[in-house]
């Protein structure tokens, strides 16, 4: 009681962090934008040429001038808005991009001279990438800010699809993704749809050290590739006994027929509702067992190329899991079925479902232990963008 409590104490100081950090965040927007509407209402009423920062000053008693103020102004906010970029805090960008879409994002950071869209695809903030795309490509007075930032290089020769070639292993674990097969299916996942806003000549160009955003991408993997395919091959070898063995058990289950047979050679108990259950959950969990076993197999036996690691892989472990599940299941429940004529009238009724249940216990475990695998396979299949779990713990 006293663990579970602390974990409840340590979520809602984090919640509370990060409303509390949210809440400052818009109360410094709020007087900038203020001082921001104060500045025109100034300069409106004065009708003065002057800069209306040094009318602001000179009434607020500041001694800073208006054009000083103006560059520390939207220098703050763009070192804000790339520190945002490159932690992963959705919620800065989001804000800052709405209240200032007139501060053009096209300040660069670091050595090199990377952009904010480069700093974001450099350290895989993918839902950064998508909130830049969508605001920046709306900015009043600036229709191919967008466009610019795609093109632009950096002091390298690196384009945005050179620094997503590129393999970092400290920020690949920021993907969720469940075992190394799946953090190359992210890997993979992130190159294509970085590619996909970038002219098609662009997959040709070489930085300064002479190499283009596929031969980066293809000696960066190539570890990562082997570490997917040995995960991949050793868990469908793992799931292949088993869904070989449902098999076996399944159709084994499926010839014995519980019971006799007539003079006609018809199950004497062929229209009681338990037979029937059992009749069809058997055939069930030998077909989806079969083509559990042949899902697994072909992962054996496939190609493992980084492309194949996008669909075709993520898919086959996806469709095997999940016969290999539903074959697990009906064969529990065809148990069950035939094991009710056993004790059908030693027991009252009522005492069957309880127990069957209990019984079936094993199936709850194998579904909740492969419950992230199997929700990653998913989002991996349906998702064109794959997800990062950095981020700042406001």
């Amino acid at each position: 009681m006293d663990a579970t409590g602390n974990i409840f104490t340590k979520i809602k100081r984090v919640k509370e962090k990060y409303t509390w950090s949210l809440q400052l965040l818009d109360q410094l927007l709020e007087n900038y934008l203020n001082e921001e509407i104060m500045k025109h209402a100034i300069d409106l009423e004065s009708g003065s040429d002057h800069d209306p920062f040094e009318m602001l000053a000179a009434f607020g008693g500041r001694g800073r001038s208006g054009g000083d103020r103006r560059d520390k102004v939207e220098d703050i906010i763009n070192r804000a808005r790339l520190a945002a970029a490159e932690t992963g805090v959705i919620e800065v960008v989001h804000k800052i991009l709405r209240s200032f879409p007139e501060i053009i994002p096209e300040d660069t950071v670091g050595p090199t001279n990377k952009n904010i869209l480069m700093v974001a695809v450099e350290n895989q903030q993918a839902e950064i990438f998508v909130a830049l795309r969508q605001h920046l490509k709306k900015v009043p007075g600036k229709p191919n800010l967008w466009d610019d930032l795609v093109h632009a290089v950096d002091d390298e020769n690196n384009t945005i699809l050179h620094i997503a070639a590129k393999y970092d292993e400290s920020l690949s674990h920021g993907w969720q993704a469940y075992g190394y097969a799946m953090q190359m299916q992210c890997e993979i996942t992130w190159y294509e749809y970085v590619k996909s806003f970038v002219p098609s000549h662009y997959l040709f160009l070489k930085n300064e050290k002479g190499k283009s955003p596929e031969q980066i991408f293809a000696t960066g993997h190539t570890g990562l590739v082997e570490k997917g395919n040995k995960w991949l091959k050793g868990t469908s070898q793992s799931c292949s006994v088993v869904a070989a063995l449902v098999a076996g058990v399944s159709f084994a289950t499926s010839t014995s027929i519980p019971g006799s047979i007539d003079t006609k050679g018809k199950p004497t108990l062929e229209g009681h509702p338990a037979f029937q259950l059992f009749a069809i959950s058997g055939v069930i969990g030998l077909g989806f067992s079969v083509t559990a076993l042949i899902m697994f197999l072909s992962i054996l036996t496939s190609r493992t190329q980084p492309i194949d690691f996008k669909r075709n892989l993520p898919l086959k472990l996806l469709l095997g899991l999940s016969s290999l599940f539903v074959s697990i299941a009906s064969m529990f429940i065809a148990f069950c079925a035939s094991h009710f004529f056993v004790l059908e009238d030693k027991f009252k009724k009522g005492i069957f479902f309880p127990l069957y249940a209990v019984t079936c216990l094993p199936i709850s475990f194998y579904a909740i232990a492969q419950f992230p695998l199997y929700m990653n396979l998913m989002k991996a299949i349906v998702k064109d963008v794959p997800q990062s779990q950095k981020s700042v713990q406001l």
